[in-house]
């Protein structure tokens, strides 16, 4: 009955033990996945090859930007209107490298501009390269990441 009763009390013990050191792990992933300034945020190979972070955000930033205004061109939307505005594309980028629209706002001028914007844009981003995804450089992998992109259309 001793040894029943010792085995008892040394499963709880050692389960016990097991349940606070698993808090500890889930904090201790918790603090390296927040951002740092050492990770990498999303580029392009041309992009990649700029030293200065901001520099390089910037380029990867006109690279998408580019990219949207050149395929609506090659779309030849009909403009009713003259436009000069901007609009904010929602995006994530994958770890992937895959580029996924969330979500579009302040659009509403352009809207009244140009016919079936909304879906013409869906379609350009469904149909864009591949980039290369955010890294966490503490933990060497690639992870999903969230950008707000400013976009300004004007016509002539």
């Amino acid at each position: 009955m001793a040894n029943i009763k010792l085995i008892f009390i040394l499963f709880i013990f050692f389960n016990s033990c097991n349940y606070y050191s698993q808090d500890k792990s889930d904090n201790n992933v918790q603090k390296e996945t927040s951002w740092a300034n050492t990770d990498e945020y999303p580029s392009t190979n041309d992009c990649d090859r700029i030293n200065d972070k901001n520099l390089r955000i910037e380029c990867f930033n006109k690279y998408i930007s580019d990219l949207v205004i050149q395929n609506l061109i090659l779309e030849d939307i009909k403009i009713k209107s003259i436009l000069n505005d901007t609009v904010f594309f929602e995006l994530t980028i994958d770890k992937n490298g895959i580029i996924i629209l969330d979500k579009i706002s302040d659009y509403n001028q352009i809207i009244n501009s140009i016919d079936n914007f909304e879906d013409s844009v869906k379609n350009i981003f469904k149909s864009l390269p591949k980039v290369l995804p955010a890294t966490k450089t503490n933990l060497g992998v690639t992870v999903n990441s969230k950008i707000k992109l400013p976009v300004i259309l004007k016509s002539n």
